[in-house]
Parts: structure tokens; sequence; C-alpha cells
């Protein structure tokens, strides 16, 4: 017996609209498949900014070592009462920080290389500043070496500083230190500390930090001696006006 024509209609596969279902199914896994890819060169993106991070952090940390590496160098020398024109080699320049890899175009990115860049400004004003004293007629070597360390402490603990936030931003574990490179970063800051003044009485929390560092510097290490007393400064100062006089006189002769 016949069906009737509804109930035929209902297993009519000719009323299916397959063409559209299968091209709307390809549009899927097309979209699909462009979205994974799109997450894999995301995740590709996101290590290679992580692998430039992890190299600027420590780029930075070993050139505060460089700088820590230096202060202590000129330090022995004074110790062993080498004088500046012996043979005894005295750095009196903070070595340039090169530029760091870019790791990507946010704002935080941006920010970072801001920072770099500062640090590197900073460098170059500690050097001319050290030239200054060094060719200065009030001035000479030993004061320069003064300026250096002074100028020299601040400068490695904002790098430290800044390999702390490239680890913070990219999520990268912190460097493994053992006692003596703890105790290295540890005297960095609080000469830092110590070299950019006495803060405020308002300012609780800087002024307990500066007590703290003030006595670990004086407990850890000795105190640098003074690079030139006063007397030996007023007798250079007097012989370079005899010589500039005695110049004078005899070209006006």
């Amino acid at each position: 017996m016949n069906q009737p024509d509804g109930r035929r209609s209902m297993f009519d596969l000719s009323t299916i609209p397959i063409k559209s279902i299968a091209s709307a199914l390809i549009a899927i896994g097309t979209a699909w498949k462009g979205v994974i890819s799109w997450r894999r060169r995301r995740n590709t993106a996101a290590s290679d900014s992580k692998r430039r991070a992890l190299t600027n952090a420590e780029q930075l940390e070993a050139y505060a070592r460089v700088v820590w590496d230096l202060i202590v160098s000129n330090h022995q020398g004074w110790l062993m009462s080498a004088p500046t024109r012996s043979g005894y080699r005295y750095e009196f320049e903070l070595p340039a920080l090169a530029d760091g890899l870019s790791t990507g175009d946010g704002a935080g990115d941006v920010r970072l290389e801001a920072t770099w860049r500062g640090l590197q400004q900073l460098v170059g004003d500690a050097n001319r500043h050290v030239d200054e004293v060094y060719f200065s007629d009030f001035g000479g070597p030993e004061e320069a070496l003064a300026v250096l360390e002074r100028r020299a402490y601040p400068v490695a603990d904002r790098a430290l500083a800044l390999a702390r936030r490239y680890r913070r931003q990219f999520v990268l574990p912190p460097r493994e230190l053992g006692k003596r490179e703890r105790d290295i970063a540890q005297d960095i800051r609080d000469e830092a500390i110590v070299k950019s003044g006495r803060p405020s009485v308002l300012n609780l929390p800087a002024r307990i930090r500066y007590s703290l560092a003030v006595r670990r510097c004086s407990q850890d290490t000795p105190q640098l001696p003074i690079y030139r007393s006063r007397w030996r400064a007023l007798k250079r100062r007097l012989k370079r006006s005899l010589r500039r006089a005695s110049t004078t006189s005899r070209e006006e002769q």
C-alpha cells in the first residue's frame, strides 16, 4: 500500500539543504583552524617575549655586579695605599650599558624600555660628572673616585630594580642566588639608600629603611677612607694658583 504524500515528504532527502550545511561546516572548520593558528602564533610571541625579558634581566643583573666589582677594586687600591698615579689600575668611569631587547609594543613594554633608556642616561651623566671633577682645578683623581662611588651605587641599585620589574611583569622565576650574591645585592641596596641621603622625618618607612641600611653598612663593611684630606687638597690648589701666576707673569714679560 502506498504511503500518504505527507508522510513520504518527511523522509524525502531532497528537501534537506545538504550543500548549505556542507558549506557551513567548511566555514566553521576554516574559522576554527584560523583560531588555532592565531593562538599558536600568540603563544610563540609570548614565549619569545619572555626569553627576551629574561635576557634583559640577566644583562642588568650582570651589569650591577660589574659596577660593584669596579667599586671594590678602587677601594682595594686605596686600602693598599696605591696612589692614583701608580701602576694600580683605577677605574674612573662606569661601563656603558648596552641596549636591551624589545619585548613588545604594549604599554608595559614601552615603560620598561623608557626606564632602560633613563638608566643609560644616568650612566652617561655620572661619567660626565666624574670627568668634570677629575679635570677641575678644585678636584682631582681622588675626588673623582669619591664622586664615582657616590654615583655608582644608585646606578647598580636601579639596574637590579629594573631586572626585578622584568621578571615580575613576564612572570619569570627569581634569580637563584647564593649567600655571597645575596650579600652583594643587599650591600648595593643599602649603599644606594645611604648615598641618597637622610629622608624626611615625616616619611617614617623611608626613615626606618635608612636607619637599617646605615647600621648594616657600618657593621658589614668598613667605611671607605676619605680620598683626599682637606690639607692635601688645599696644597694642590695653592700649587695650581702659583703655577698659573708664574705662567701669567712670564707671558707679560
